[in-house]
């Protein structure tokens, strides 16, 4: 199905849009199978070697190649209207994660479509990011992906921030960074250079 969507995009946003959210739906059903033992997450070197031929890592790489070739027309608002359900679920973390893992991984192929909405995202990335249900030692073992995205979300809306002067925002995103660094300890001593600046620019308005 993946394939297809690849290399018959017209035809299946065409004649087969209905199946559409079916598939989100699998894919981040994928997404969901995670170990919940930390320490074996903990035993490999980073979270792409032990998800690579894993279920969640080919649910994450579907949804991925899936919102690319379709894109956001067809792609956010099915997907927005799945992802509620698993973000409230608050006796399974692994839903939450798939669903924000989600946001972070349509992202290339709907950038256009969630700009307007990126302080919604902001505010429900941010939400997960401080979730005491998830253990610390996997967030840090996603550290790179979760700083990318924080990286995508700092370049986004630094401007759009500044002249809105949302103060509130701004003290979540330093909060944020500080929880994920508290949690990493020496793995996020490669990202401070990259950070640092902004968070002076950020200390000057608040």
């Amino acid at each position: 199905m993946v394939s297809l969507c690849e290399s018959g995009t017209n035809m299946v946003k065409k004649k087969a849009s209905n199946f559409i959210p079916t598939l989100l739906e699998q894919c981040l059903g994928l997404m969901t199978e995670l170990e919940d033992d930390a320490e074996e997450w903990l035993s490999c070197d980073n979270a792409e070697e032990d998800s690579d031929e894993e279920n969640a890592g080919i649910g994450e790489t579907s949804l991925d190649r899936i919102s690319c070739a379709l894109g956001g027309k067809a792609i956010l608002q099915p997907f927005l209207q799945i992802i509620p359900r698993l973000i409230q679920d608050t006796q399974n973390w692994k839903n939450r994660h798939a669903a924000i893992m989600g946001l972070s991984t349509i992202g290339e192929g709907c950038r256009r479509q969630m700009e307007p909405m990126i302080e919604q995202i902001v505010d429900t990335v941010l939400g997960f990011l401080q979730d005491e249900d998830c253990p610390k030692a996997i967030i840090a073992l996603y550290l790179p992906q979760i700083m990318e995205k924080l990286e995508f979300v700092l370049e986004h809306t630094f401007k759009q921030l500044l002249e809105r002067g949302k103060k509130l925002v701004l003290e979540q995103v330093i909060t944020t960074i500080a929880s994920v660094a508290d949690a990493a300890q020496d793995q996020f001593v490669s990202f401070y250079d990259r950070y640092v600046f902004a968070l002076f620019c950020f200390r000057g308005l608040l």
